[in-house]
């Protein structure tokens, strides 16, 4: 009985940390208008680096949480500052991972949506530290979030809420589009409060649908 209650939250929580650490450093590049998906000019993957020094960073410092904790918040190589916000990142992205198990259980729709809170948070934190959207995480999000969706509803027989998933992706990332190209950014994170609201809308969703 334990084993089937704590295992699955064990791996819930580590798909989280993984989750946050990845959006820690799309959220820091996509605040400043750099790729993270491949190196500029060169069609490598980008690599996790110090941004004080620039040195590549290695999987005993990229471990999420404990790595900023057993450094003290200090760069292994530079001894810079590391700031608070990618171990809180990662642990807002676990806690949100944890409230998509809580409402929607453990399975596909479940992952998919994982994924999509992950894009959130990055999405949720750019906004905070740039004051705009970051376009190409948010529409990532939407069509993860339109995967969940349309998967729950073929596997739960509700008729109406794939094309209804598919709906809210795309208008989604049409309104993203049009915000990146011709709306002023505002004085407030306009992103982080739309993020936040479509979490607790898919969380609710997922409490009224998914059985118990």
């Amino acid at each position: 009985m334990i084993v089937t209650v704590v295992f699955p939250l064990v791996i819930v929580m580590l798909f989280g940390l993984a989750l946050g650490s990845f959006g820690t450093a799309v959220s820091w590049r996509a605040a400043r208008g750099e790729s993270w998906i491949v190196m500029e000019g060169k069609g490598k993957a980008a690599r996790s680096r110090c941004p004080e020094c620039g040195t590549l960073l290695g999987l005993r410092d990229m471990v999420p949480v404990f790595s900023w904790l057993f450094q003290r918040g200090k760069c292994r190589y530079c001894k810079a500052t590391i700031p608070a916000r990618y171990p809180l990142i990662e642990l807002a992205t676990m806690l949100a991972c944890l409230g998509v198990y809580a409402s929607w259980g453990l399975n596909v729709s479940a992952v998919a949506l994982m994924v999509s809170v992950g894009f959130m948070v990055a999405g949720a934190a750019a906004d905070l530290e740039a004051r705009k959207p970051a376009v190409q995480v948010a529409l990532l999000a939407s069509v993860f979030a339109g995967i969940a969706l349309g998967w729950h509803g073929i596997t739960r027989d509700f008729t109406g809420i794939t094309p209804l998933a598919l709906g809210l992706a795309l208008a989604g990332g049409s309104v993203v589009l049009a915000y990146k190209k011709e709306w002023k950014p505002p004085t407030f994170p306009a992103a982080f409060w739309g993020f936040f609201l479509c979490y607790i809308l898919l969380i609710l969703f997922g409490f009224l649908t998914s059985p118990r």
